[in-house]
């Protein structure tokens, strides 16, 4: 009857000169219960944030989960006031997860580029999960 909730603030950075796609994935127990897919805007500038947050709920059952999960990247294009206003942002929801909670379950989040490139790369900065 508890929830896990996740937050994660990192950034992206793609050098590359074209648009690049990432996946970002969010797993409790092996049972993938976030996935969204991003196409990351070339910049040859810098790094630009992220944000993954989200929440893992028991369903009245040790078996049965409901997750909800929200994705936030910040691009390159700002304002006058030098805030990123191309956020896309991303949300699902996974009402089907039937992980055991009574015993240890890995939860492990994850950035997978769709091709291996040394000018592209995503990081996670802080991370924090908590029992809800």
């Amino acid at each position: 009857n508890r929830a896990l909730r996740w937050t994660l603030i990192g950034d992206y950075q793609n050098n590359t000169g074209g648009s690049v796609s990432m996946t970002s994935r969010v797993k409790y127990g092996g049972t993938t219960v976030f996935s969204e897919a991003k196409n990351l805007v070339a910049d040859a500038t810098g790094r630009h944030g992220l944000i993954l947050r989200g929440i893992l709920s028991a369903q009245n059952a040790t078996n049965a989960q409901v997750a909800w999960g929200e994705d936030s990247y910040f691009g390159i294009t700002t304002n006058v006031n030098g805030i990123a206003t191309n956020q896309n942002i991303g949300m699902a929801v996974h009402n089907a997860i039937a992980v055991d909670s009574t015993a240890n379950q890995t939860f492990e989040i994850t950035f997978q580029m769709a091709a291996a490139d040394a000018n592209t790369s995503a990081r996670a900065l802080v991370v924090h999960l908590e029992l809800i």
